[in-house]
């Protein structure tokens, strides 16, 4: 199941749970009890979350710590890259082919994508030096990159 279905999918969830939180509280309003209109408080905010692309930033961050969690580290250099789509901020989405040898010597090739900010789209052109950092056991398929230059450094004085 692919990130974008998947998100449609806790949308109309988000959409359904709103729905039968606040339609008992309009319809039974004067009948039902706190613990009632608690449940369908409850409902509403979980549907809200869902809605309001919660889960997609529940996502995010997992992604983040399972990067930071990534024990193999190696320097690689760009060899390519595509444009793909852009996000909210108009920050491209590129997939990048970056080489790179692990820990033993042995030599990958790893198709990684990646949203760049604008102001560090110079910092990830093709040949340019990136960290790697990968699962030991699936290099290739773990692949995360980051740049080896601060982005936000100062300009000499």
């Amino acid at each position: 199941m692919t990130g974008a279905l998947l998100s449609l999918r806790m949308r109309w969830l988000g959409a359904l749970l709103v729905a039968i939180g606040a339609v008992p509280m309009i319809v039974l309003a004067g009948a039902m009890g706190l613990g009632g209109i608690g449940a369908c408080i409850g409902l509403m905010l979980v549907g809200s979350f869902l809605l309001c692309g919660g889960w997609d930033l529940l996502q995010v961050s997992r992604r983040e710590s399972a990067s930071n969690a990534l024990e193999g580290r190696a320097d690689g250099l760009i060899v390519a890259s595509e444009l793909g789509g852009s996000y909210d901020d108009r920050s491209p989405l590129i997939t990048f082919t970056v080489a790179f040898r692990d820990a033993a010597g042995v030599q990958h090739s790893a198709q990684v994508q990646k949203v760049v900010p604008l102001n560090e789209l110079t910092l990830y052109g093709i040949g340019c030096a990136v960290e790697v950092r990968y699962a030991p056991d699936r290099p290739a398929q773990t692949a995360v990159i980051f740049s080896t230059v601060a982005a936000h450094s100062a300009p000499p004085p």
